[in-house]
């Protein structure tokens, strides 16, 4: 098994003490199997490379500062008080204000402004909020706007299949908002073997696919079944601020290309890919992913949880009860919540996408990997990184504040919007 070399930081001292005799005590387990169990004010982390059961505990050790200057995107960089707007968790909307979209197996009436109906589609291409009720079948809601549009789509009550393409195709707009709309259930599938490419400018490949930046939100609940690819794909940055998601896939969860950024909700995802991913490992300032809070259970084909740069979990439940590699980032920031992961391989890798050769937490081998960069063919790892400790970002971290959010500006904007100079909502 070839092992990476990994650049690690975790946040809570009794998590870092876990991870260290994790790899004491592999040291001595031949069978290449090993569970690491820690827990302290706030932080819960499980770690089971095997299924064997078998844990280990404690709860002292130190965290020192880190050199990110190598990193593409360093966790330390970010700003946390700007992940989500006012607007993000807006879940407001009045029947009355919106234009109202009915559909009825493959008949679909629209009543209002901005929205029309072409074939078997109903195209929306204005700003402004569109009320979905309904099932649609082989069908699609398409967006395209304005660059200066932002659209909320309202999801209360709707069904809908293609069996060509995406059920909800965004090719156009500012920014899209989906509100699961209070108590309503709703469904999302595609059919086909394939999809149609009608565009050469992109490759369509999931049930939700947006080329803009996406939110989600909402108190009501969205299954998406993906027998072609992937489940919810943002090609921006794509958010999730509530709701509850039932994500079933033949390839990735859900994806965010710049950045996911989850606040809150309920995930249900099985995914054969990755359950949780983002791609953009070339930009400065993108490719993170980032969770405040939410409950996650996870089974994935791969990496439960995969960041292309940065991976930062301020809070949260997540229980990761299938995969390959259960945590992984350039960088991984723990400073909260319950984790449980079950993995074939790694536990959790922080490992730099450019280089190979060094492990830590190896089970059936020294801390540290072989001098050749080669680890126990047999060996399970419970946490990878470059064989130092585990070190704290630079300034520590924002702290959640006591309504669950992270600290923003004293009116309660976020340090986006107040740089934008206003405070009605309507910020990106």
């Amino acid at each position: 098994m070839r092992i990476k070399k990994c650049f690690a930081r975790t946040t809570a001292a009794a998590l870092t003490a876990a991870l260290l005799l994790s790899a004491a005590a592999g040291c001595g387990n031949t069978s290449g199997t090993g569970t690491t169990d820690s827990s302290s004010e706030g932080l819960s982390v499980t770690i089971d490379v095997s299924g064997s059961g078998e844990s280990t505990d404690s709860s002292e050790t130190t965290a020192s500062g880190s050199d990110s200057s190598s990193l593409i995107t360093a966790a330390s960089d970010l700003d946390y008080s700007a992940m989500f707007t006012d607007r993000d968790t807006n879940t407001a909307w009045s029947v009355t204000a919106s234009t109202q979209i009915v559909m009825d197996g493959s008949e679909i009436t629209v009543s209002g402004e901005g929205a029309a109906v072409q074939d078997n589609a109903v195209v929306i291409s204005e700003a402004g909020t569109y009320h979905l009720t309904g099932t649609l079948s082989d069908g699609q809601v398409l967006v395209e706007a304005d660059d200066d549009a932002k659209v909320q789509l309202v999801l209360d009550g709707a069904d809908i299949t293609c069996s060509t393409s995406a059920c909800i195709l965004v090719k156009n707009a500012k920014k899209v908002f989906v509100t699961l709309a209070d108590g309503s259930t709703n469904s999302l599938s595609d059919t086909g073997e394939t999809y149609v490419q009608a565009d050469d400018s992109m490759d369509v490949d999931a049930v939700v696919f947006s080329k803009t930046d996406m939110c989600f939100n909402g108190n009501g609940s969205l299954t998406v079944q993906a027998g072609y690819k992937d489940g919810i794909v943002g090609k921006d940055d794509l958010k999730f601020t509530g709701g509850t998601y039932e994500v079933t896939a033949a390839g990735k969860g859900i994806v965010g290309k710049d950045s996911l950024r989850i606040k809150d909700g309920t995930f249900s995802i099985d995914a054969q890919d990755d359950a949780l991913h983002t791609s953009n490992d070339e930009k400065s300032g993108k490719g993170y992913l980032y969770v405040e809070g939410g409950t996650f259970t996870i089974s994935s084909g791969d990496d439960a949880v995969h960041a292309a740069t940065a991976l930062i979990i301020l809070d949260g439940t997540i229980d990761i009860q299938q995969s390959y590699e259960g945590l992984e980032g350039d960088t991984i920031d723990i400073n909260g919540g319950e984790i449980s992961v079950v993995s074939s391989d790694d536990g959790m890798n922080a490992a730099m996408s450019t280089s190979s050769s060094d492990s830590f937490g190896d089970a059936g081998q020294e801390p540290g990997g072989r001098a050749d960069g080669t680890g126990s063919e047999n060996a399970a790892e419970g946490f990878s990184d470059n064989g130092a400790a585990p070190q704290m970002p630079a300034g520590g971290f924002p702290q959640a504040g006591t309504d669950g959010t992270t600290a923003g500006q004293p009116d309660g904007t976020t340090a986006q919007e107040a740089a934008a100079g206003g405070t009605d909502g309507q910020q990106a």
